[in-house]
């Protein structure tokens, strides 16, 4: 069996994040754009430092997720001032998901990319999901996908019923792609990677509005600590 979902499309993308600086306006925003209707979650997920909401994209469900920080958040995970940070939305980041997290943990390790933050959410009723997700690596980057197993999905997914987008390509770009195509080969990863002038993912919906792009362009921490 292979440790990565693969999901009908052919794609492995599970999600990808649409970070924006107020998560109520990015979903108007991206309605806008696409002409359908995404969904915000009513609340953040319990001590959560994030609000999310999201665009089904494919079957699964596959998602865009729609990322801004939590307003009520007190507490401090470093990534909640990394949502805060960014005054224009983008592409922040994307995630696999796993068949078996532990065969997958043991496949990073072999390949030199041990997991790190793993965390196993369990959650206090069924309005939310359970799940196990970590990053590849020490440390992050927006290239490698980050990795989740979904244990239990929650139920509400009837009540996004919109599902008038599609997926129609999702392109990293790289100035030097066959040394990151190497890395997707030793992990199991299939992903397209294209020759670019800087990083970059690129993500193309077909919506009722036509092929819609969203772009997320330059390393994003190394973006926020020269001042971008």
């Amino acid at each position: 069996m292979n440790t990565i979902v693969t999901y009908p499309n052919g794609s492995m993308l599970d999600h990808i994040a649409w970070v924006v600086p107020d998560v109520k306006q990015g979903v108007e925003q991206i309605a806008d754009l696409t002409g359908a209707q995404p969904f915000l979650m009513p609340e953040p997920e319990p001590g959560a430092y994030y609000w999310s909401g999201g665009l089904v994209i494919g079957d699964g469900p596959q998602l865009l997720e729609i990322i801004g920080h939590n307003p009520t958040y007190e507490g401090q995970h470093p990534f909640f001032h990394v949502l805060q940070s960014f005054p224009e939305p983008r592409l922040l980041f994307w995630y696999i998901a796993l068949n078996d997290f532990d065969a997958f943990a043991a496949q990073a390790d072999a390949a030199g990319s041990p997991l790190s933050n793993v965390e196993h959410f369990v959650p206090p009723d069924e309005s939310f999901s359970e799940y196990k997700r970590g990053l590849i690596g020490a440390h992050f980057s927006f290239l490698i996908p980050n990795v989740i197993q979904w244990i239990h999905r929650r139920k509400d997914w009837a009540r996004h019923p919109d599902r008038s987008c599609a997926l129609h390509s999702f392109v990293i770009e790289h100035p030097e792609p066959e040394t990151l195509q190497q890395r997707y080969a030793q992990l199991g990863i299939v992903q397209p990677v294209q020759q670019g002038d800087q990083p970059a993912l690129r993500l193309t919906l077909s919506t009722p509005k036509g092929l819609v792009e969203l772009a997320g362009v330059g390393e994003p921490l190394e973006a926020l600590s020269q001042g971008g």
